[in-house]
């Protein structure tokens, strides 16, 4: 319990105040007190009175002067009850300026964070929310979506991903696996047009309806996806959680250094999962290529493209780079007659 909290407290009054107290803020904001609430009575977090229930703790907390509420403006009245956008935590203003972490009682899992040299206060709040998470639910949690489990831990979805990429994660200290947390790649969209194992990868919006459209009156293919431009080297690695089998992958894209980069960095994303090696679809990389050039004598990155990914199509493609002009995708209007050679 908080030094200083008096007996006459309720339970829930109790435990939420050791939850905000724990945070080591004088003003703690909503989605902080709604996590502490959850951690304090967990059985109440799923019941349809459960903000009247966290208001009543809060006017009790107020009533001794453990808690400041704001004034009413600064209430969301968005739910009912309406709750308080933040309180204040008096006695955290009283507290020497220290190294509070250093005597925090950490999970054996946390242990490591007494020892750090210097902490922020956001660092020590996110350490103490996912102490409590561990000496909680976290203990055997199955493995949630990582926003999903971030959103439980900080009352926050992306406050997990923002905290990965800190000192905090390192080895041994915070990872996903110790939150039990995964980050699954963004789906993919795609048209099935056939029902084998066959994909065809468009960069382009417009080129992938128009080889939907082109796929649907012919066998080559059976899945039209859209790469969606540089969103491709991550949404692709959604292809390897599908049930269905992945047999070959084909990627076609604009002619000029970004797409053929936009290329290379899908096939190399998906090497690292154990999916099909992306192939170029050659032909119509060809075909594209063919087409009038835009830009000439101003595409200046082609001298740092590498060409070897594109196979058979790299020549047609080179000779576009070494007039330094690009052929856009939707040059080529009618994919059907080269899907075929695919």
């Amino acid at each position: 319990m908080s030094a200083g909290v008096p007996a006459a407290l309720s339970g829930p009054a109790q435990r939420l105040l050791e939850g905000l107290d724990g945070i080591g803020r004088v003003q703690v904001p909503l989605p902080a007190v709604l996590t502490a609430w959850a951690a304090a009575c967990p059985e109440r977090s799923l019941e349809g009175d459960r903000f009247a229930a966290l208001v009543a703790a809060l006017d009790e907390l107020a009533a001794t002067g453990m808690v400041e509420l704001p004034a009413r403006p600064s209430w969301d009245r968005t739910v009912v009850p309406a709750l308080p956008r933040f309180v204040r935590l008096p006695a955290a203003r009283r507290r020497r300026p220290g190294r509070p972490w250093r005597d925090h009682p950490w999970c054996a899992e946390l242990s490591w964070a007494s020892g750090l040299v210097a902490l922020s206060e956001e660092g020590f709040a996110a350490l103490a929310a996912v102490n409590r998470w561990l000496a909680g639910p976290g203990r055997g949690a199955a493995v949630a979506p990582v926003q999903v489990r971030s959103l439980e831990i900080f009352g926050d979805e992306k406050r997990l991903l923002a905290l990965a990429s800190t000192s905090l994660f390192a080895p041994g200290r915070l990872s996903l696996d110790l939150l039990a947390a995964r980050r699954y790649p963004p789906p993919i969209a795609h048209e099935r047009v056939g029902a084998g194992g066959v994909w065809l990868v468009v960069e382009n919006a417009d080129s992938f309806w128009l080889t939907v459209d082109a796929a649907r009156r012919s066998e080559a293919v059976d899945v039209v996806a859209w790469g969606a431009g540089r969103a491709v080297a991550q949404s692709l690695l959604s292809l390897a959680e599908r049930p269905d089998p992945v047999e070959r992958i084909l990627y076609w894209g604009d002619v000029d250094p970004d797409g053929v980069d936009i290329a290379t960095a899908a096939a190399a994303a998906a090497a690292t999962v154990g999916l099909p090696p992306v192939e170029p679809a050659a032909a119509l990389w060809r075909a594209t290529a063919c087409r009038p050039r835009q830009g000439e004598g101003e595409i200046l990155g082609w001298p740092s493209t590498a060409l070897d990914w594109l196979g058979p199509a790299a020549p047609a493609v080179a000779e576009v780079a070494a007039r330094a002009a690009r052929v856009a995708q939707e040059a080529l209007a009618d994919p059907a007659p080269y899907l075929a050679d695919l």
